[in-house]
């Protein structure tokens, strides 16, 4: 009867591990789209929450009082995406460089970014002395 006890409980316990590790994969893996496939998506996407790689092209800045506001624009593919953001963005967000945003397409189009990474560099090279 306690070994029966023991592999019931044990099925529930190992159940329950390989649940937490499946979702916790699934928000890891999350893929991320290029701004010219966003656009080819957007009807099945909806309001959903996306991650999008593009590079750099455009940044204004708005101060005013709370959070500071940057209005951006990535492009890929040969399409641009303006997209917002409120809060401090990461030393590397120059014109030029790689990001990926994760937010929500707005409904008037532009994206409303909730975070920001910037990609670094795959090759760092030494200051010429």
């Amino acid at each position: 009867m306690k070994k029966k006890r023991f592999i019931i409980v044990g099925m529930i316990v190992l159940g329950a591990l390989s649940y937490v590790a499946y979702t916790t994969f699934q928000h890891a893996t999350t893929y991320y789209y290029s701004v010219s496939e966003l656009e080819a998506q957007s009807a099945f996407l909806g309001g959903e929450k996306v991650r999008v790689n593009g590079v750099l092209t455009a940044v204004t800045s708005e101060i005013g009082t709370g959070k500071p506001q940057v209005n951006f624009t990535i492009s890929s593919g040969g399409k641009d995406l303006p997209a917002i953001y409120r809060g401090t963005v990461p030393d590397a967000f120059q014109v030029g460089n790689e990001v990926v945003i994760e937010g929500r397409r707005g409904s008037a189009g532009i994206f409303q970014a909730e975070t920001i990474i910037t990609k670094c560099p795959s090759k760092y090279e030494p200051a010429n002395q």
